[in-house]
């Protein structure tokens, strides 16, 4: 969260921490995961989650790169993973995403699950807004927007060109920006779901 450190995990499992000034590696977790990391984040405390090709979401020491807690999910092949906090830092959560569509909310420290739903496609990414009652979920076709409590699907959006990869909440919880993988942006109304702006990113 301050920026001092990079975090990556690969295929392999494992996961792997360079410092952000000089580039130096701080640490390498070799087994992280069975199979792959799919997905990473950090929570406001600076412990890392992590989930992969198993059925396990980890929480990571990360001055240390040990494991502090570990939980079983309801099944393996997680795609996505976003921190969730909550008022009370006690009960702060994680949006797991799955291969099948499936997302649940989880809370951090005490395993058990919050919230569940189900999207038409395999899951790529959560955005959830600053106040903690509005979920974005890119899909590999399209996106939607879920309510949080109750967990209700409010919106979906399908992606014409190229399947979407990245979504985020402006901290004002007015706007949802999302990627796709043809290197086009798009800026939405979160409530209205209209196109405000559209671009494409040279690369």
């Amino acid at each position: 969260n301050d920026g001092t450190k990079i975090i990556a995990g690969d295929a392999s499992g494992a996961i792997k921490i360079w410092e952000t000034p000089t580039g130096n590696l701080l640490h390498t977790i070799p087994s992280a995961h069975f199979g792959h990391v799919t997905a990473i984040d950090i929570t406001a405390d600076d412990r890392l989650l992590s989930v992969g090709g198993d059925d396990k979401l980890r929480i990571w020491l990360l001055d240390t790169a040990t494991m502090n807690l570990e939980f079983g999910l309801e099944q393996n092949n997680s795609s996505a993973l976003k921190f969730y906090p909550l008022a009370d830092p006690e009960f702060d959560g994680a949006a797991i995403g799955f291969d099948d569509g499936t997302f649940q909310l989880h809370y951090l420290y005490i395993g058990d699950y919050i919230l569940s739903g189900i999207s038409p496609n395999a899951i790529e990414a959560f955005a959830i807004s600053p106040d903690g009652t509005e979920l974005a979920v890119n899909s590999l076709n399209g996106m939607e927007t879920w309510h949080i409590h109750p967990m209700s699907l409010t919106r979906e959006f399908t992606q014409t060109h190229g399947s979407n990869t990245m979504v985020a909440i402006t901290p004002d919880a007015r706007y949802i920006v999302s990627t796709s993988s043809r290197a086009e942006v798009q800026i939405r109304e979160i409530y209205s779901g209209v196109v405000l702006s559209f671009f494409e990113i040279d690369v």
